[in-house]
Order: structure tokens, then C-alpha cells, then sequence
């Protein structure tokens, strides 16, 4: 059996890093289909909402998205400065 002692600022740090990774992919998939919405995010990436939620508020903190609304629904799509 092998133990390995982890502490709470190393796991922090490999959480921040996997959201930065999942936020990479979002973009990535906003590049490539034009705006999406949670759920088409959803089913392509096949993340747990509290994911994508934590990944798209890390993209719009770095002013990346922007939130348009369509027929009452949400839909996300790249900034122009970022296409």
C-alpha cells in the first residue's frame, strides 16, 4: 500500500489548475461552434454543471465571454477581442 500525504494547499492548487484546464476546453469548443448554452456545454464536454459554471465564470473573469439572450435562454459565446 502506498500513502500519499496531501495537504490542503496542494489540492487547491491541482483544483484551480484542473478548472483553468476545463475552462481551456470550453473556449476551445466556443472557437470552433460559435456561442453554446450550459446544456450544449454540457453534452459536449460531459462536465458536472458546478464545473462548468466555475470554468466559464474563470473565462469571464478574464473578460473572455460574453452572455447573449435568445428566446429567454442564455447562450455564451467568445468576446470579439478573443476570436
Amino acid at each position: 500500500m502506498i500513502i500519499i500525504k496531501i495537504n490542503h494547499t496542494t489540492l487547491y492548487t491541482m483544483y484551480i489548475n484542473n478548472i483553468g484546464i476545463k475552462a481551456g476546453v470550453i473556449w476551445h469548443l466556443l472557437f470552433e461552434n460559435g456561442e453554446l448554452n450550459m446544456r450544449n456545454i454540457g453534452e459536449l464536454t460531459g462536465y458536472k454543471d458546478s464545473v462548468i459554471f466555475l470554468a466559464i465564470g474563470w473565462l469571464a473573469r478574464e473578460d473572455k465571454l460574453k452572455l447573449v439572450y435568445k428566446r429567454g435562454m442564455a447562450y455564451i459565446r467568445l468576446s470579439p477581442n478573443n476570436i
